[in-house]
């Protein structure tokens, strides 16, 4: 980025000066533990300077002020944790806007409507946070590079009037019942019931669970190439071999892990789009179990149990991932040829976390349909 952003930053505030316990306080803590953790590190990668309401210092009314952040920025994060009114009403305008703007939340606190927009979501632990740091300036890596996805509401609202179909009487698109172009008459009988969404969603993860071991196998094989020549390295110490000797031994492990790097971004970036593609169906299951009546708990039970081992197993890829990258990631500056297969190793991070996010979102969502819907608890 040539030049520094401005960067707004919406969320829950709470009250510094409320008694300690209390909900205004403890709001205010949480999220700004959200702001210096994992949002303002993130920020500074990219030379952003986040603000947020109560760290605006000009004079004027404040609720002006915040309107004109929400219509001008460059870009706008938005906590959602614990959907606050006036957030979810700060994020509706914003997305009036064509500018980038990130969603995330803690996990278990978001509303079930927002889940549809990409957010990203994290667990309030130590390694929680970082991984929601590390999925943030993903985020703001791409959304600043231009290759930004715009969601429906602020597609809709800055599309042109001409070609706009909606303005065309003769082609009304979306509506069940309506006639789309062509002629045909779009049937509700058409759309996928509750089974059949379940049989096309449980037909996907036999493709998930073969991608998640094939990535583990090549994060094994990764994980001893680095043991291999960190042995090299330190046998080379030793023996007080010369400066050009060690940088021999980092470029043999640099040309070695390129392509083992590349092949696991192919990797994550085909398990990412699985996920992404029966998101909407997985989503629309919780939802239909969450309202409908009682359903033969046999019917249910095997569909949740498999969502909640691809979480799992996602969750166990991204750590043993996310460890690799810690370990290689102190030796991007030895020498220029670790900086391409440790870049593209970070890609591939970015990718886990994505899905990571999405997996955890249906694990809390099916935890709480156990619970509330069916009084039950995951074992």
């Amino acid at each position: 980025m040539s030049e520094p952003k401005t960067c707004f930053v919406i969320g829950p505030i709470g009250s510094k000066f409320a008694p300690i316990g209390s909900p205004e306080r403890e709001s205010y803590e949480e999220a700004l533990e959200v702001l210096e953790r994992v949002i303002t590190p993130a920020c500074e990668k990219f030379d952003l300077d986040p603000v947020r309401a109560d760290q605006i210092a000009s004079t004027g009314e404040i609720n002006q002020q915040i309107f004109r952040h929400l219509r001008d920025d460059d870009v706008v994060i938005a906590d959602l944790s614990g959907a606050n009114a006036n957030v979810m009403y700060e994020l509706g305008l914003r997305h009036t806007r064509p500018f980038l703007t990130i969603q995330l939340g803690e996990y278990g606190q978001l509303p079930f409507d927002i889940t549809a927009v990409r957010t990203i979501q994290f667990s309030r632990s130590e390694r929680g946070l970082i991984d929601a740091r590390k999925a943030l300036e993903k985020a703001l890596e791409v959304g600043i590079s231009g290759d930004l996805e715009a969601v429906t509401a602020t597609r809709l609202w800055n599309e042109t009037l001409e070609g706009d179909l909606r303005h065309e009487p003769s082609a009304q698109v979306g509506a069940i019942g309506s006639t789309a172009e062509g002629g045909d008459e779009v049937s509700a009988d058409e759309s996928a019931g509750f089974l059949e969404e379940i049989v096309s969603i449980e037909e996907r993860f036999p493709v998930l669970n073969d991608v998640t071991e094939q990535i583990g196998e090549i994060i094994q094989d990764m994980g001893q190439l680095a043991e291999s020549s960190t042995a090299e390295l330190n046998n080379a110490a030793m023996m007080s071999l010369s400066t050009s000797s060690r940088l021999s031994i980092v470029a043999r492990f640099g040309q070695s892990l390129q392509p083992r790097a590349e092949r696991l971004l192919q990797k994550t970036t085909e398990f990412s789009t699985e996920m992404k593609e029966i998101d909407s169906s997985v989503n629309n299951v919780l939802t239909f179990l969450q309202g409908a009546g009682d359903i033969d708990r046999e019917t249910y039970l095997p569909f949740l149990e498999s969502l909640q081992g691809t979480a799992r197993a996602s969750r166990g890829a991204t750590e043993g991932l996310t460890q690799f990258e810690s370990s290689v990631s102190v030796l991007s500056g030895m020498s220029k040829t670790l900086r391409r297969p440790i870049h593209t190793v970070s890609a591939a991070v970015g990718e886990m976390l994505a899905s990571m996010a999405l997996a955890d979102a249906w694990e809390t969502r099916a935890a709480r349909v156990l619970k509330d819907k069916y009084n039950e608890l995951d074992d």
